[in-house]
């Protein structure tokens, strides 16, 4: 193709851009009749960029995923029927752990709303959080071509609609993500951290993150040190493997009974979300064969990252870069609870792809880009094979695939 034929196409193609007006209201109308029919108008806002496109495509998701009916397995059953035991008698279920759901409930109730509007209003939140930063990520990085599309389709599977069932701390990722892009791309202090507020309100677990930003900036001379922050890497992982599990469990345990606030500290530190979950579930021998592998890639795939941007020649004058690493560093510590180390991950892979998207890292004999992202992609397969060998087959089942009610409309009208 020529430069002339180059141009030619890109004639043809401005001249069939509509203006944002007319895109949001026929993007609006199709999710009005049907979800499906907005497919082209989503992906013509991905590449074009339109305004409005994060909240278009979290309805879409948010439409889909009202159709689904829970099986006991999933955190949203429990959700569910908190909720109508909440309605019925005017107190939880349950212990609530944040302000997220007991927030929700009392809209719920005030509002008469079912208890879809729950998996809804989550649905809706993160992915609109998400996608606002990776399109603002493509406008003002900028992104563009194929690059744009691996990190985009990487942000959309991290965490997908099965795991958002959990509610709390799927909202709170989603309000972590935008807290990092306004504080260390735009430098919007007081807007990335009301996010950050909102995300330890979600759930409880991410107050981790600003004890990581504040532990940085008291030692900011100890993780600017090249050879002090693999020194800590190695140790941390060690750490974490073999010495601090009593240590940690102690002081999440103490931590709850100092402050009087339920956090579930036994159920994920020695319960069955915690350092016996392999056991209490009854996993076969291959089983735990293939726990142990995902734990090690887990593992494996931080430390790459890190020494990566650690190699990287302006590291030290790089806040996103060390927060990264502090975090690792911080939550290698966690590795004996399973669920928490887990959920931790989605955190370092929100930050490094928003690093990856703004930073070359490519040096004279490595392509640091290249196994940065293909480390990330390594973890979001192992995560898309498991979730198909059991979660996303259950997800599937509970799915209504309906052409005439999957729409903005009926689920309104459902929830009302």
């Amino acid at each position: 193709m020529n430069i002339l034929d180059k141009k030619k196409n890109s004639t043809s193609f401005n001249y069939y851009k509509i203006t944002t007006g007319l895109y949001i209201i026929l993007t609006m109308y199709s999710l009005l009749v049907s979800i499906y029919l907005s497919i082209p108008l989503l992906l013509y806002g991905i590449i074009t960029n339109k305004k409005g496109t994060p909240l278009f495509i979290a309805l879409f998701f948010s439409i889909l995923g009202y159709s689904f009916t829970p099986p006991f397995e999933f955190d949203l059953y429990r959700h569910y029927e908190s909720y109508e035991y909440y309605l019925q008698y005017n107190e939880f279920l349950y212990p609530i752990k944040d302000f997220y759901l007991s927030f929700l409930f009392l809209i719920g109730k005030n509002l008469s709303l079912k208890k879809e509007f729950l998996y809804f209003i989550s649905i809706l939140i993160y992915y609109t959080s998400i996608l606002t930063v990776v399109l603002k990520l493509k406008k003002n990085v900028p992104l563009t071509g194929t690059y744009f599309f691996i990190i985009f389709v990487l942000f959309i599977l991290n965490n997908t609609v099965v795991e958002i069932t959990g509610l709390r701390f799927t909202t709170a990722l989603g309000f972590i993500s935008l807290f990092i892009y306004y504080n260390y791309i735009e430098s919007r202090k007081k807007t990335s951290y009301f996010f950050l507020f909102l995300s330890v309100l979600s759930h409880f677990s991410v107050i981790i993150l600003p004890i990581v930003i504040i532990l940085l900036r008291l030692l900011y001379k100890l993780f600017n040190s090249r050879l002090n922050a693999i020194i800590m890497i190695f140790t941390s992982v060690i750490a974490g493997l073999y010495f601090v599990e009593p240590i940690v469990a102690f002081a999440v345990i103490g931590v709850e009974k100092l402050f009087n606030i339920y956090i579930g500290a036994e159920t994920y530190t020695s319960g069955l979300w915690g350092a016996d979950r392999v056991t209490l579930h009854g996993f076969s021998q291959t089983g735990i064969m293939f726990e142990n592998i995902k734990l090690g890639i887990s593992i494996l795939i931080p430390v790459i990252i890190s020494i990566t941007f650690i190699l990287n020649k302006d590291y030290g004058k790089n806040e996103l870069t060390k927060l990264f690493v502090a975090c690792s560093i911080i939550f290698f510590i966690f590795i004996p609870f399973d669920t928490v180390y887990l959920r931790y991950q989605y955190l370092l892979i929100v930050t490094a792809l928003i690093i990856f998207a703004t930073k070359n890292y490519k040096f004279k004999y490595l392509d640091g880009q290249f196994i940065g992202i293909s480390m990330i992609f390594l973890k979001i397969s192992m995560q898309i094979t498991v979730g198909l060998l059991s979660t996303y087959v259950f997800y599937i089942r509970g799915l209504k695939f309906d052409f005439i009610n999957t729409n903005l409309v009926a689920v309104l009208f459902n929830i009302m």
